[in-house]
Formats: structure tokens, sequence, C-alpha cells
């Protein structure tokens, strides 16, 4: 599934004219589970490194993980905040934590590959 992802995420960027080279992504939810604090076997941590190996500006927000325990994504952590999310090119909702202001994101993001079906608007397209 991370593949599949990925491969859409290309193509949604792709028609809006924008390289994944140097876009700059930010991957909601790296959690295994919805709720948990558990990254092992997260399928996010495949998405981050394929959408990285791609050249992509990759940031991750999770409020679930203490900090200090994301060594294995490789990329770096951020808050959910408005500003982060309007200053991504894309925002691709992996795991829908409650502690996320999904209303915010609909609101604030230039465009969201939504993986939970959780979002609507036509900024959103969802997986």
């Amino acid at each position: 599934m991370p593949d599949y992802v990925v491969q859409r995420l290309v193509e949604a960027l792709d028609k809006r004219g924008m390289p994944v080279r140097g876009s700059r992504i930010l991957l909601l939810g790296l959690t295994y589970k919805y709720n948990a604090t558990d990254l092992r076997n997260s399928p996010s941590a495949r998405v981050a490194e394929l959408l990285v190996g791609l050249g992509a500006e990759v940031r991750g927000a999770e409020p679930n993980i203490p900090d200090g325990d994301d060594v294995k994504l490789n990329v770096p952590r951020v808050d959910a905040t408005p500003a982060e999310v309007a200053a991504a090119d894309a925002v691709v909702l992996l795991m829908d934590h409650p502690r996320f202001d999904l209303p915010m994101i609909a609101k604030c993001a230039t465009y969201v590959l939504d993986c939970r079906n959780r979002l609507s608007g036509a900024n959103i397209e969802t997986l």
C-alpha cells in the first residue's frame, strides 16, 4: 500500500504541474495503528522513504510519539499547525488521530491525499 500511496501522490502532483523533487510533503499520522504510540511496522516509514528517495522535502506530524522516539522515520517531525499545513505542497493523511484538527487541515491545505476517507472538499482527493 505505501507504494500505491506514493504513486497516487506523484500523479496528483504531476496533474498540478509540480514535480515530486523539491515538493514539500507533510505526512500526518506516522504510527502503525489509530491513536497508537508504536512505529514498528508502520507503512508511513516506507511512504516517507519512497518520497525522500524521489527528492521530496518530507516532514511528518505525529502527536502520539514522544520526541526522540522517531529515529526510524528519517524525516523532521513538526506539529500539524495551520502554517505547516499551508506551507506544504501536499498533505497526506495516513492516520486520522483524534488530535489532528481535520477541519483546519481541509481549510488550510492546498492539496490533501486522504488515505482515511475523513475529509471532503475541492482540494481533497481520497484514496
